[in-house]
C-alpha cells in the first residue's frame, strides 16, 4: 500500500515538468513579442548590438532554466516541499521582468535582474540537490560527485555579486558602449559554460560521457 509520501514522490515529478514548461513557454512567447516591438534592434549602430545581445542571453537563460529543472526531475527523487511548487512562479515572475528591461534603455536594471535570477535558479537546484542527497534512491548519481564545497558556490556566487554590482552602475550613470558591451560577452561567455556544464553532466549520468571537467 503507498503512502501519501510515496504517492506525493510519484506524481510530483510531472506537476512540476508541466508548470516548468508552462512557464517557460509563456516567457518564451513574451520574448518574442517584446523583440517584435523594439525598433532599435533593426538599426545597424552599437545599441541594436546591445539589445541582440540582451536578447539573445535571456533566451539562452530560458533554455537553461528548462535544462535545469529538467535535469533534476529526470535523474532524482526527493520528497516535495511546498516551496518546490512555489518557487517556479517567482522565477517565472523575475523572467518576465527580464525579459521586460531586455532593451538598452534599462540595460543597468537588465543586468541586476540577470544576476538575481541566476542566483535564485542556482540556490532552488542546490537546495533540491541536498536534499536528494540524503536519499539513497539516488546513490547512483551522487556516487559520481563528491559533496559541493564553499568552492563551488563561490564559483557561481563570485560573478553574480559583480553583475549585482555592475547593474546598479550602468543603472546610475547610462553608460553603454564598449564596456556594456564587455559585461554582455562576459555574462554570455559565463552563461554557455553553465550550459555546457549541464550538459556535460546530463550525458555522464546516462553514461555516455566521463566526468565532466570542473
Amino acid at each position: 500500500m503507498k503512502t501519501i509520501r510515496d504517492r506525493a514522490r510519484e506524481r510530483f515529478p510531472t506537476v512540476l515538468l508541466t508548470l516548468v514548461s508552462i512557464v517557460q513557454a509563456i516567457a518564451l512567447e513574451f520574448l518574442w513579442d517584446h523583440g517584435r516591438h523594439l525598433p532599435v534592434l533593426f538599426e545597424p549602430s552599437w545599441t541594436a548590438l546591445i539589445a541582440w545581445l540582451q536578447i539573445g542571453i535571456t533566451l539562452q537563460l530560458i533554455i537553461l532554466i528548462w535544462l535545469a529543472y529538467t535535469g533534476l526531475v529526470m535523474r532524482l527523487e526527493w520528497t516535495p516541499k511546498t516551496a518546490d511548487s512555489v518557487l517556479p512562479f517567482l522565477v517565472g515572475l523575475v523572467q518576465f521582468l527580464l525579459i521586460e528591461l531586455a532593451t538598452p534603455e534599462y540595460f543597468g536594471a537588465w543586468v541586476f535582474a540577470f544576476s538575481f535570477i541566476s542566483a535564485m535558479v542556482h540556490l532552488v537546484t542546490h537546495r533540491i540537490m541536498r536534499r536528494a542527497r540524503q536519499d539513497p534512491a539516488n546513490s547512483e548519481f551522487f556516487d559520481q560527485f563528491s559533496p559541493a564545497t564553499w568552492r563551488d558556490m563561490a564559483g557561481m556566487v563570485a560573478p553574480l555579486a559583480v553583475a549585482a554590482l555592475v547593474g546598479p552602475w550602468f543603472w546610475i550613470t547610462g553608460t553603454l558602449g564598449w564596456p556594456a558591451l564587455v559585461v554582455l560577452i562576459i555574462i554570455l561567455i559565463r552563461t554557455g559554460y553553465v550550459t555546457r556544464s549541464l550538459v556535460q553532466t546530463w550525458d555522464m549520468s546516462m553514461g555516455t560521457r566521463e566526468k565532466p571537467e570542473r
